[in-house]
């Protein structure tokens, strides 16, 4: 087996091969295999899309959650040259379909347990259904043909404007990316890597596509639930990439406790300074790390676990950045106004979509304070301008989230006649029988912001509105039941 130098299914070809006898991929019902199995099943999924008439060149779309045989999949597509686009389980027939239909593809796979879902969206698209079972092994040889510029995967935005985009992600960024992230991770051949995110969330394939590509074995997590999580205790797990919502809900189930964990990282949204400070408080020995990134490139910054540790010496207000710019890469705002606050670019051998100068234009606005940490202070089309003040939504949902009543918040603009904007909050009550008082949540607000940031207008909300990979859908709020509906005050 030959693949071109420095790419990406290189890496991993070399990992497994490396790992012939160790288990390298490990499903959440118990089933491992070592390096040479899923050297064994990745042949076979090559032989697999052979029989069912995937060309050379063609994405293979498929509905499949996280598991060893989507693994198997992912190495097998990207090494000839048959790239995997993974498509979410929880998504409707429609939505996949707008996602589908771009990819030009003859052929829809899916699992066994996603058929109905598969069947409806391929009809929908026009074309083939190929249902996934179980995964045969094969010896026989495999014709790898990935070269450095081939694609390792397709994946998709997560649409909260409009339609999803697909990033086509090169075998030469995914393999710089996996050097990176395997040095800060420390990845070695006793690390046993978890991640709680979706596979078709950079955040869920973001962390499988590394770990294939190190000597650290994985363990697949199809979907986040306590009960899930405390099932990872007895596979002795020692790494660990979540996001910052699944961080909270452990908190608050007192179901945080991983006793071989080493390393946790969280990222995807603000997290709360206080629970963050509790968990390092109640696993003082575990390194954490936070990340910025998207799916176009991803990591861009990150909050060390040494800047974790000064943190939690007293320097609290370290947690409301996202650290500094990765080894190798360079952040900085573009254009900055007379408050320092402009658009956030990144620059990094891993980025995927690019200007032509190299620099991702994220689309963040953002500003690096006077350590030069880069604090996140939202989206170029999330800030809201009331009577000529700008107002970043991140700043009040941050400190609205540090109100013991308040389990989240998300923070508009909405039209006035005089101001053109002014501010809106829609809340989920940290307890649903004892709603916060909106006068306390004002002058809890304007006690540590100017008076133009504070809402005038408040809403709660029993859930917020999330599209499948897990972010806040605003345009959606407003339409969002609301639990008691209070006037303006």
């Amino acid at each position: 087996m030959t693949l071109a130098t420095g790419t990406w299914s290189a890496m991993i070809l070399e990992s497994m091969t490396a790992g012939s006898e160790r288990v390298m991929t490990i499903s959440s019902n118990g089933e491992a295999w070592t390096g040479q199995e899923f050297l064994e099943r990745a042949a076979g999924a090559s032989q697999f899309l052979d029989a069912a008439g995937s060309a050379d060149g063609s994405p293979v779309a498929m509905i499949m959650a996280d598991s060893p045989t989507a693994q198997a999949f992912l190495f097998a597509g990207s090494a000839t040259n048959r790239p995997l686009a993974p498509l979410s389980t929880r998504m409707t027939a429609h939505e996949l379909a707008a996602i589908v239909g771009p990819l030009n593809v003859k052929l829809l796979f899916a699992a066994r347990s996603s058929e109905a879902l598969g069947r409806e969206t391929a009809a929908l698209c026009g074309i083939e259904l190929v249902i996934v079972d179980e995964l045969a092994r094969s010896t026989e040889t495999v014709e790898w043909r990935a070269g450095l510029e081939s694609l390792g995967y397709i994946l998709h935005t997560s649409g909260t404007t409009g339609h999803p985009k697909a990033v086509l992600t090169s075998q030469r960024s995914l393999a710089a990316r996996a050097r990176l992230m395997i040095g800060l991770y420390h990845l070695d051949t006793t690390s046993v890597f978890a991640a709680t995110s979706p596979l078709h969330h950079i955040a869920g394939l973001g962390i499988v596509a590394l770990v294939l590509a190190s000597d650290a074995s994985l363990v697949s997590f199809p979907s986040f639930t306590v009960e899930a999580w405390k099932k990872l205790t007895p596979l002795k797990v020692t790494h660990v990439a979540t996001i910052a919502t699944v961080v909270e809900m452990l908190m608050n189930a007192d179901a945080f406790e991983l006793p071989t964990l080493r390393m946790l990282s969280y990222g995807a949204s603000a997290s709360r300074a206080a629970t963050i400070l509790r968990m390092m408080a109640q696993r003082p020995d575990v390194e954490y790390i936070t990340w910025y990134g998207q799916t176009e490139g991803s990591p861009m910054a990150y909050l060390s676990p040494e800047q974790h540790r000064y943190a939690a010496d007293g320097h609290v207000e370290v947690l409301d950045s996202v650290g500094t710019a990765v080894p190798g890469g360079k952040v900085m705002i573009h254009e900055p106004d007379s408050s320092g606050v402009g658009e956030i670019w990144a620059k990094a051998p891993h980025m995927v979509v690019v200007n032509a100068s190299g620099w991702r234009e994220s689309g963040d606005l953002g500003r690096m304070d006077e350590n030069g940490r880069l604090h996140i202070v939202g989206r170029k089309g999330d800030m809201i301008i009331r009577g000529g003040e700008n107002i970043y939504p991140i700043e009040v949902e941050r400190v609205l989230g540090e109100h013991p009543a308040v389990q989240e918040a998300v923070v508009v603009g909405i039209p006035d006649d005089r101001l053109g904007e002014t501010v809106k909050a829609y809340i989920r009550p940290m307890h649903l029988s004892s709603l916060p008082d909106t006068e306390d949540l004002r002058s809890f607000t304007r006690e540590r912001l100017a008076g133009f940031k504070v809402p005038v207008e408040w809403t709660f909300l029993e859930t917020i509105p999330r599209n499948a990979s897990g972010k806040v859908v605003r345009r959606a709020l407003a339409s969002a039941p609301a639990i008691v509906p209070l006037p303006a005050g």
